[in-house]
């Protein structure tokens, strides 16, 4: 979600909470405008667009069809990629403190 799509949410979820202290005062249009405002505060939140690939060599745009988990790769191969990388770093990890562990 970009900065300013993030300042709308927010900007949606503060009428929402103002209209929902309107309706704990019995006012019946409130209750509609806070259930209106909620589905729209969620409906941007959810929009197409979520971002870029989390692939630090990779810059293409995701898309997200709007049911499920967003996607964090634009393909496989750098899902893989980035898997095989964080394994790696892994290994050498706990080679390294195991090492150390041995020499004290």
């Amino acid at each position: 979600m970009d900065t300013a799509q993030h300042l709308e949410v927010r900007a949606l979820l503060r009428h929402a909470e103002n209209a929902a202290h309107e309706a704990l005062n019995g006012d019946q249009d409130a209750v509609r405008a806070t259930l209106r405002l909620v589905a729209d505060a969620r409906h941007r939140a959810e929009e197409t667009g979520s971002g870029t690939c989390a692939h630090p060599d990779c810059s293409n745009e995701l898309t997200y069809g709007g049911r499920g988990r967003p996607p964090r790769f634009c393909s496989a191969e750098c899902r893989t990629d980035v898997y095989r990388a964080t394994q790696i770093a892994a290994r050498a990890l706990l080679k390294s403190s195991a090492i150390t562990q041995t020499e004290n």
